[in-house]
């Protein structure tokens, strides 16, 4: 039995406080910054009909709470557009601070000053507003205590029939948890929602098997940077007869290869650099702000040294090499393609000249340099397409 209770303890603890919660924090404030302005919309023309609705049947001479609370929205949609709309920073305060605005306004009014009405609207509130806080539910849980412990402040000063209190009391409690329920399972959808929605992204722009950046991601980061004039080192990283790899020693060896190779590309560089698989065992990666020669060629000597523990045979001694052309740019290169070429000049070179090593410049942008290796590398393709 203790065992069991304790399971259902740690069910409710993470219920109330979902572990993963503050993985989305971010996320969360710009859904409660959407809601906060729907709610605030959705309020003008709730309010607006109900108010247009009294005006035509004449029900009330001063046409009921509906335009207390036109006034309200109006002003909040014009303090809405006053502010700075894109900070998500305070989206959940002003979110907590409006429910609990509107939710007194509904009790004071409902239990004060039309006390005929009964306490529909204040019910309604209580039952619909703190569902729609996107926050760890025991914080919203918390806000519904102090609703309840002012609603029956304001049941005991504004009701006088013991019996009709008692039921307003008994209502308030039985929406209170409906509330709360609604609170945990709004929370646990959102979030499953946004870890799918995560797990989609990353899939889409990461490679499966080694994890770095895709392709498609790389290529977007990159060129975002770079055109963004972020300097750093363009380098590309070219495993040497990987095809051999394959044939000798199967291709569920060339993948183990392929992962340690982007283990040793973790190592040497930083977790701000972004690091890419092009495709097949060539990779890439753009060390941000990474400028000074000298550093850049003590990280790629280190880089061709650390492959070399990937060992394929002990007894032959077989290790893995890789060939790496690098260009630094220093804010003159004007797009990825820019970078490539010249980095990919310098990987053909080295290839060229023996292999199991790197070439590294740091000249700033040429167009015609540019134009003259992209027709030697066009050359280089077409005589390797004939052999």
């Amino acid at each position: 039995m203790k065992g069991l209770a304790a399971e259902y303890l740690e069910k409710l603890k993470n219920a109330l406080d979902p572990p993963t919660f503050n993985e989305y924090r971010d996320r969360a404030r710009e859904v409660n910054s959407e809601t906060l302005m729907h709610l605030i919309v959705g309020g003008i023309v709730l309010f607006s009909i109900d108010y247009l609705f009294q005006m035509i049947i004449g029900h009330r001479t001063y046409f009921g709470y509906c335009f207390y609370f036109l006034i309200l929205f109006v002003f909040l949609l014009g303090c809405a557009q006053l502010g700075d709309r894109t900070s998500f920073r305070y989206a959940t305060a002003k979110l907590y601070t409006l429910t609990i605005v509107l939710l007194v306004l509904a009790a004071v009014l409902n239990l004060g000053v039309m006390s005929d009405d009964g306490v529909l609207l204040y019910m309604v509130f209580l039952a619909v507003l703190p569902p729609l806080i996107f926050d760890k539910p025991w914080h919203v849980l918390v806000l519904i205590a102090v609703m309840d412990i002012m609603y029956v402040g304001a049941v005991e000063a504004f009701v006088d029939v013991p019996e009709d209190a008692l039921r307003y009391i008994l209502y308030a409690l039985l929406i209170s948890v409906v509330s709360t329920v609604l609170t945990v399972q709004n929370v646990c959808r959102r979030l499953q929602s946004i870890s799918q929605t995560s797990t989609a992204s990353a899939y889409a722009v990461h490679d499966p098997l080694t994890e770095l950046l895709n392709r498609r991601g790389g290529q977007e980061t990159m060129n975002a940077l770079i055109t963004s004039g972020v300097p750093g080192a363009f380098i590309i990283l070219d495993i040497d007869d990987f095809k051999r790899v394959n044939d000798t020693y199967g291709h569920k060896r060339g993948d183990e290869v392929l992962v340690g190779v982007s283990g040793k590309m973790r190592e040497c560089f930083r977790t701000q650099d972004v690091l890419m698989r092009y495709g097949g065992d060539e990779f890439m990666i753009y060390a941000v702000r990474m400028v000074d020669r000298n550093t850049i060629e003590e990280r790629l000597r280190n880089l061709n040294q650390s492959v070399k523990s990937i060992v394929l045979n002990d007894e032959t001694g077989d290790v893995i090499t890789v060939s790496i052309g690098c260009c630094v740019n220093d804010s003159t290169y004007p797009s990825y393609e820019s970078c490539f070429t010249i980095a990919d000049h310098l990987l053909y070179k080295t290839k060229q000249t023996g292999k199991d090593g790197f070439r590294c410049v740091d000249y700033s942008y040429d167009e015609e340099r540019n134009r003259k290796y992209q027709e030697e590398l066009k050359k280089a393709d077409e005589g390797s397409a004939k052999k």
